[in-house]
């Protein structure tokens, strides 16, 4: 016992009151009528998997990357007649591992033991990540994805030889660049960490290792997944077709900040299909009619892109005044503590089937209130070079949830970073 390490007591806390109340979550979840019912984005994501284990249909990865669809079709395969139950296992599995990363990178963070045990307890206990993780929605391995990268990170800076840590920590950005692209957004922090390193007295070369060495790895990731998908995206490309015109619906006048709302209807037939996707492409079809030209029943998806990227630029050009207090309006409500639903309502949930989600103790306000005072704990006595990274990763990729559209969903991958300064 007397050779215990520190950080045995603290993370095995943290762990045991994660799987007690995923445990119990679950549980109450299953007696739920919507438990197992594929609802909007889960019905894409679900029928993508299904297409991929044969059941079906083509597999699309021209609008979004297929690397959330693999996932749940392995859990699918390893589930049997159990698949939607195997699903959400799993997602509650990596919600313990983030529960377990967030105790280690607020324990290197603070340099105390307890610290990261008490970041650990403060996700263990939140609700909305905890019911995310019963969602099939990509939110809970993007999440993971991005805490994974954030500890990676930390211990590439601590590192006497770093570059396998840089590596690694690119190839995981690249992975969670798969999820969702917005964590590119990234880039300019690794950046700042090869200017501070080379500031400090490093030599050019391991200065320029933490940004060449992430990148060629997150490039090689993209790139790989780029070339095992063509077949089903009508080509080679890096990352999906979704960001322009969720940027034009997120910017657009007459925008509430919170849904994709669209100019007019998409309708599918029998078989679900995304609406915004529909509503993309139909509109570029009918602008290049216009023009006189005559596209193809499924455009390229960089073409859609930059159609709507002018779109969106001719939007804020017109009402730069509207558009402004559209981002301000946005801003608020990122911070706000109330969780904006989006394919279901968690508030319905916690007012009608979740008794445990009531209880827990662990709200968005209560993060926003104690991080600024782990920054300053951590400026105080804690290892700077992570709390950078930490600080790097929460208004980066705040912004770029601003840039497009914000509600509960896309924010949950932000409550680890919140707890580990809240520890």
């Amino acid at each position: 016992m007397s050779r215990r390490h520190p950080l045995e007591l603290p993370l095995a806390t943290a762990l045991l009151v994660a799987a007690a109340t995923r445990f119990a979550y679950l549980g109450e979840h299953m007696t739920s009528p919507f438990f197992g019912i594929a609802i909007l984005d889960e019905a894409w994501y679900d029928g993508m998997a299904r297409a991929l284990l044969g059941g079906g249909g083509a597999p699309d990865a021209s609008f979004r990357p297929l690397l959330y669809p693999l996932f749940l079709a392995a859990a699918y395969r390893l589930g049997g007649p159990y698949d939607t139950l195997a699903a959400v296992g799993l997602q509650h599995l990596l919600g313990l591992a983030t529960t377990a990363l967030v105790v280690l990178i607020a324990a290197r963070l603070f340099r105390r033991p307890w610290a990261g045990g008490a970041a650990g307890l403060l996700y263990a206990l939140a609700g909305p990540p905890l019911y995310f993780e019963g969602e099939r929605l990509l939110t809970t391995l993007f999440t993971f994805l991005a805490t994974l990268l954030l500890w990676l990170l930390a211990r590439a800076e601590a590192a006497t030889r770093p570059r396998w840590w840089w590596l690694a920590a690119g190839g995981c950005w690249g992975l969670a660049a798969l999820a969702r692209p917005n964590v590119l957004i990234l880039l300019p922090a690794f950046f700042w960490a090869a200017w501070r390193r080379r500031r400090r007295g490093a030599a050019a070369g391991e200065a320029t290792a933490a940004v060449v060495m992430p990148l060629a790895a997150a490039l090689l990731v993209l790139a790989t997944a780029a070339a095992l998908q063509a077949p089903y995206a009508g080509g080679f490309q890096l990352l999906g077709g979704a960001g322009g015109v969720n940027l034009y619906l997120g910017n657009r006048r007459g925008a509430d900040g919170m849904t994709p709302r669209q100019d007019r209807y998409a309708a599918y037939s029998h078989q679900y299909a995304d609406t915004v996707q529909l509503f993309a492409e139909e509109e570029y079809r009918l602008a290049r009619r216009r023009a006189g030209d005559r596209p193809a029943e499924r455009p390229p998806a960089g073409a859609v892109n930059r159609y709507w990227l002018a779109r969106t630029v001719e939007e804020v050009r017109t009402a730069p005044a509207a558009w402004a207090a559209l981002m301000g309006r946005k801003t608020l409500l990122l911070l706000h503590d109330g969780e904006i639903p989006n394919n279901k309502s968690y508030s319905f949930v916690l007012a009608e089937e979740s008794a445990l989600l009531r209880r827990l103790p662990v709200r968005w306000w209560l993060l926003l209130a104690l991080a600024p005072l782990g920054v300053m704990a951590a400026r105080r006595g804690g290892d700077r070079a992570v709390l950078r990274w930490v600080l790097a990763f929460a208004v980066l990729y705040g912004l770029s949830i601003v840039a497009f559209f914000v509600n509960g969903r896309f924010r949950i991958p932000l409550w680890p970073a919140l707890a580990v300064l809240a520890g």
